[in-house]
């Protein structure tokens, strides 16, 4: 659902089942990746989890969005522990559009890619 709408508005997207996967695909290096769109509940590696990689990394400079259903203050509070860039309640399309514009810098029709896992 997420991706789609992401599409309509012009950003490539590169979409994995779950956050280790999406760690993996980040490790190859191969992707020009500007955002990171995940979920806080996947298994393997959760949402927190996969940010924290992330932000101890050398992609630690990209912007991480959570969409998420945890929107309690002792989620949100873990997620600005882990680096977190901005979270989103699922599913206000809206808000999770202009995070994502703001983050990227692009306007829609662009061909940025961001990764997404499930």
């Amino acid at each position: 659902q997420v991706k789609s709408m992401v599409e309509e508005r012009g950003y490539e997207v590169v979409d994995c089942e779950d956050g280790l996967l999406a760690w993996e695909r980040l490790m190859e290096g191969d992707l020009e990746v500007d955002v990171v769109i995940t979920d806080i509940e996947m298994p393997n590696l959760n949402g927190f989890e996969l940010c924290q990689r992330i932000k101890q990394s050398k992609w630690s400079y990209l912007p991480v969005i959570a969409l998420t259903s945890l929107a309690g203050a002792s989620d949100m509070q873990r997620g600005i522990e882990v680096g977190i860039d901005d979270y989103q309640i699922k599913m206000d399309r809206e808000k999770l559009l202009a995070a994502l514009h703001n983050f990227t810098g692009a306007k829609a029709g662009s061909s940025r890619r961001h990764l997404q896992p499930a």
